[in-house]
């Protein structure tokens, strides 16, 4: 195989990887390091792994916000998209209902 080939597969699949990432991906990085913690052997890696559990909740909770707040704007956004097509769409009736009364039952006002 050719070596940019596999390079360019294992650059899609880390982009995957990173793309699907969710709050609920980091809470599980923080829960493994809090494992990590408890069986860890020396002090120092006990407390480095207990700082890399508390910096992956921090971001979890931070990102849980941010996917929150995304979700609230696209439902915000949906909404906002419908009132103006329903305002576009009944102001164009009533443009349309507008013009049929002003050509009246024979259609006199019309261009020929």
């Amino acid at each position: 195989m050719h070596p940019t080939l596999l390079l360019s597969r294992q650059t899609r699949a880390e982009a995957d990887r990173w793309r699907t990432t969710t709050s609920a991906h980091l809470r599980q990085r923080a829960r493994d390091y809090r494992l990590a913690a408890a069986v860890a052997d020396c002090p120092r890696e006990e407390v480095m792994f207990c700082d890399l559990a508390m910096m992956f909740d921090q971001l979890a909770y931070e990102f849980r916000r941010f996917e929150n707040d995304c979700r609230r704007a696209s439902v915000r956004n949906e909404q906002t998209s419908s009132r103006t097509s329903t305002s576009r769409s009944s102001w164009l009736a009533r443009l349309i209902s507008a013009g049929n009364r002003a050509d009246g039952p024979q259609g006199a006002g019309r261009c020929k």
